[in-house]
């Protein structure tokens, strides 16, 4: 707000102006550790602020977090927006000579710039530039970092920076964050487990980040309101607007991003499609082989392509019905196994880590789901053939919710398990039918807790525990078995764990390794089970029974890291030295990250966990103390340049108390408070008059 203005005896105008004592919406996010709602609920003001701006003809064109400053008004965080300084008027000048952009002047911050806005040609700025500065906003409220990296943006050259900025496409927010390094820290600030994280934001909220950075700005939000009117609906459980790009969308940006390779891809797509098509029919004939007579071929007609459709399917019904009659239940097991192996491999090379398909990759995975229809209708009403249809049922299922259409896996996985009942029902001597059974029900626990629904996983989980136990009792020399049950044991560790219940989450951890290291002690399934433990150890050990708990937690970090894959230990090391700090264990904790600091991979909060280690060894460990001391103010000038700016936090720190009294950290706090004031509450309080 504008409080005064006027001119000074000699003619100089002057501005007074409301002054801001805030922090940088995303530094006062992470300091107190707001979860993704409350981040949300933050930005919607946001929103109406520069709305407002536009209503009086004004566009920021330099929305950034350090112009976004969020200060304390009756114990509520209310965010302020500043910094005007570049901007222009929407339908006529300002004032008659102000504001106006030369051509090839680079107005705003590239992290935080519009594709519009990085051409050095003279373009119409309007209001979508701001929408596009608030979708990288909100991006890096979700994830902790922008959608472009700033180190490769650091490192490139002007234009070709103005060329990432319009053309390259930014991933989704929830991959963005699966693949981050510090995915535990960036939880952490955001009470969350990483998993969940990963998970709220696929989906809706990756489609309103991505709505909101479109690079052609026709396909953004119209107007700011319209951005904030989602998150609202999305805050609110409604539906909202944006909704991905349709895949004949992505397909011509692809094509005419790369004209010269897309008639060669083309190519190779199609014969990509034409052979894994021919495979599935190949497996299907392939089982069905040693029972059946061979059938003569079809012989040419006019149209060639229905004649052959035709006699495939008359072979492949005269080789079920032979199957059937000479050997039923055996032939339909076999070929199922394979179908379903088959299924598995197409499923993960098509999908991969995405979240879509193209029309091709859609009919060729369409096509191999529909060979269980196939198998369950040649079968005919026998045990194999319902069997065939849940099975069936169970793998759309799993495509459906990879592509996340929850509703409609739901509503599989439930018929899968009617069918699997009724199966269990007729054939309770079946192992087979009841192993089955248990995954269904598993599964669909996994579908509903992802939706929020706690007590139907709960209830779906037992379903599935009471089937596993039984099962695992009868033949405990049965390796699946146990880790089948081990498995369910850790569902049920992380719900109490995401519950707040670490008593129950500690004991189904406990459980889960019991049954599991005796039988499969590198299985994937063991070593989350041993970080998950850890977290539960660590969550009692803030509680009670300190150094008790935190031995123990140290010890399951031992054995994660021991099973993880070499490529994957880094992070859980970071971890395990911060344990080491919290059990006094304080020569182990500088050891670990010694080593661990020759890597310039970490983050800016990561350099300042490890600050913090030497600081604290440098008052425990007799003869290191100026050693230790002026490692720890070079990792936190580290942190400093990777972006940290909680001043506010490192003042109040005592991890780093044994630093107060060095002229280089006092230095360094002072010009980090200069650049980032922390907020007023926070602030010393002012001197008493003399």
């Amino acid at each position: 707000r504008v409080l005064d203005a006027g001119a000074t005896a000699d003619g100089r105008p002057y501005f007074v102006m409301e002054l801001v004592p805030g922090t940088p919406i995303t530094t006062y996010c992470d300091a107190h550790r707001l979860t993704t709602r409350q981040r949300l609920e933050l930005f919607v003001p946001v929103c109406k602020a520069i709305q407002h701006a536009h209503q009086k003809g004004v566009i920021h064109r330099d929305i950034k977090p350090s112009n976004v400053l969020v200060t304390t008004i009756d114990d509520r965080p209310v965010p302020k927006v500043i910094d005007f300084g570049i901007a222009k008027a929407t339908g006529q000048p300002l004032t008659d000579s102000t504001l106006e952009t030369n051509v090839g002047a680079l107005v705003g911050t590239p992290e935080y710039m519009s594709p519009e806005q990085a051409s050095l040609d003279r373009v119409d700025i309007d209001t979508r530039s701001d929408v596009y500065a608030l979708g990288v906003l909100l991006y890096e409220l979700l994830t902790g970092s922008t959608p472009v990296d700033r180190k490769s943006l650091g490192q490139a050259a002007i234009l070709e920076v103005l060329r990432i900025v319009r053309e390259v496409e930014p991933p989704r927010p929830s991959d963005k964050l699966s693949t981050a390094d510090g995915l535990p820290s960036i939880a952490a600030n955001r009470n969350a487990e990483p998993k969940g994280l990963c998970r709220l934001l696929r989906g809706e909220l990756d489609w309103v980040a991505l709505k909101a950075l479109e690079k052609d700005r026709a396909r953004r939000y119209d107007t700011v309101n319209a951005l904030a009117r989602d998150i609202e609906r999305y805050l609110a459980d409604e539906v909202v607007e944006a909704r991905p790009p349709s895949t004949g969308y992505r397909l011509r940006k692809l094509v005419r991003r790369n004209k010269g390779r897309a008639a060669a891809a083309a190519l190779v797509l199609a014969a990509l499609v034409a052979g894994l098509a021919g495979t599935t029919w190949g497996l299907v004939r392939a089982e069905a082989e040693a029972t059946r007579a061979t059938t003569a071929e079809a012989s040419a007609v006019a149209d060639r392509d229905k004649a052959l459709a035709a006699a495939d399917a008359e072979r492949l019904a005269k080789e079920a019905e032979a199957a059937q009659r000479k050997a039923a239940e055996l032939a339909n097991v076999r070929a199922r196994k394979a179908l379903g192996s088959f299924t598995d491999d197409l499923m993960e090379t098509l999908l991969g880590s995405k979240a879509t398909l193209t029309e091709p990759e859609k009919a060729v995975l369409q096509n191999a789901l529909k060979q269980w229809e196939v198998f369950a209708a040649a079968a005919g009403d026998t045990p194999a053939a319902r069997e065939a249809r849940a099975e069936g049922l169970n793998r759309v299922a799993n495509v459906q919710l990879k592509l996340g259409l929850a509703t409609n896996a739901a509503k599989n996985y439930r018929a899968a398990i009617t069918l699997r009942e009724q199966l269990v029902a007729e054939s309770p001597g079946v192992p087979e039918y009841r192993a089955d059974l248990a995954t269904s029900h598993n599964n669909l626990g996994v579908l509903l807790k992802g939706g929020g629904d706690r007590a139907g996983a709960e209830r779906a989980y037992r379903a599935a525990l009471a089937l596993q136990e039984k099962l695992a009792a009868e033949a405990p020399g049965v390796p699946d078995n146990q880790v089948s049950l081990g498995g369910n044991y850790c569902n049920f560790g992380y719900l109490f764990g995401e519950d707040s219940r670490p008593a129950e989450s500690l004991e189904w951890y406990g459980k889960a390794i019991r049954t599991l290291t005796p039988i499969h002690t590198t299985s994937p399934e063991l070593v989350t089970a041993r970080q998950f433990l850890r977290n539960s150890h660590w969550g009692r050990a803030e509680a009670h029974d300190a150094l008790e708990h935190w031995a123990e937690a140290i010890a399951d970090w031992d054995r994660a890291i021991e099973l993880s894959p070499v490529d994957n230990r880094a992070t859980k090391r970071a971890s395990r030295a911060d344990d080491y700090l919290k059990a006094g264990r304080f020569t182990e904790a500088v050891t670990e990250a010694a080593d661990l600091t020759k890597s310039d991979i970490w983050s800016a909060n990561r350099l300042y966990d490890f600050a913090c280690i030497y600081a604290v060894a440098s008052d425990k460990i007799d003869g290191k103390r100026e050693e230790y001391a002026a490692r720890a103010v070079e990792l936190l000038r580290q942190a400093v340049a990777k972006g940290y700016q909680d001043v506010a936090h490192m003042g109040k720190d005592t991890d780093l108390d044994p630093l107060r009294q060095r002229a280089d950290f006092r230095a360094l706090v002072a010009d980090l408070a200069k650049k980032f004031p922390p907020p007023a509450e926070l602030a010393p309080p002012p001197r008493p008059a003399k």
